[in-house]
């Protein structure tokens, strides 16, 4: 049983530590656990920590285990492969004589995953960002020149989240800080661009600050953080 409760776990903190949403992470580690014939039990997630508890029955006490995430490194490769592991494990129901091999087998297959190198270099994510970033202007309406200055304006904010990530700041200030830029960067246009020969309609600081937000929202953990809470409360 604790094997059991150890796997889900694992799996949903490598999930939540490579930039899936809590929603995701929830619904890995409760499938995981049924599949080896383990039902009812209570899934607690917050933006740091994952508590499972499952309770035996009769006068027996629950079994209550908890991980903490401490490190948080957006990774969509990996993190495709290790939602592919769970949904494995999720298609076939285990038979309680096979349940020690399988586990074995998962924990594995999980190792390999976190511990593989990510797939693309760091400036391979910032380019594909200021992509989106442009690709998110053309949507809005922007003009050429928007989609250049939101793509370097997103290019600009990466670099900063990244460095500032590495020396330990923790995701909320990460955030704060990438939309500090993007702050920046409207206030000098909306002062800038009036001197300037273009007119002032081609570059609008609103657009921006607009690309910038959406790009810093893609895949952030605390929306789903907040989406798992308002399910919660629904349920």
């Amino acid at each position: 049983m604790r094997g059991v409760l150890e796997l889900g776990l694992r799996i949903g903190e490598s999930m939540l530590a490579l930039g899936a949403s809590a929603v995701d992470v929830t619904q890995a580690i409760r499938t995981v656990i049924r599949a080896f014939g383990l039902y009812g039990t209570q899934i607690d997630l917050t933006f740091t920590a994952i508590t499972v508890s499952y309770d035996r029955g009769g006068d027996e006490l629950p079994v209550t285990m908890m991980r903490i995430v401490r490190d948080r490194i957006p990774d969509y490769g990996r993190l495709q492969r290790v939602v592919e592991l769970a949904q494995d494990v999720a298609d076939a129901p285990v038979p309680p004589e096979q349940a020690m091999e399988r586990l074995e087998d998962a924990h594995t297959r999980l190792d390999r995953i976190v511990t593989a190198p990510q797939t693309y270099q760091r400036w391979v994510i910032t380019v594909a960002l200021s992509a989106m970033a442009g690709a998110i202007a053309v949507l809005l309406g922007g003009t050429f020149p928007v989609i250049l200055v939101a793509a370097a304006t997103t290019a600009a904010i990466d670099r900063v989240v990244w460095a500032l990530g590495r020396r330990g700041l923790p995701p909320f200030f990460l955030q704060a800080a990438g939309a500090g830029v993007a702050a920046l960067v409207a206030v000098a246009l909306y002062l800038a661009v009036p001197h300037l020969p273009i007119d002032p309609s081609l570059l609008p600081p609103s657009l921006v600050v607009a690309s910038g937000i959406v790009v810093l929202l893609a895949g952030l953990s605390l929306v789903g953080a907040v989406m798992e809470m308002h399910q919660g409360r629904l349920e």
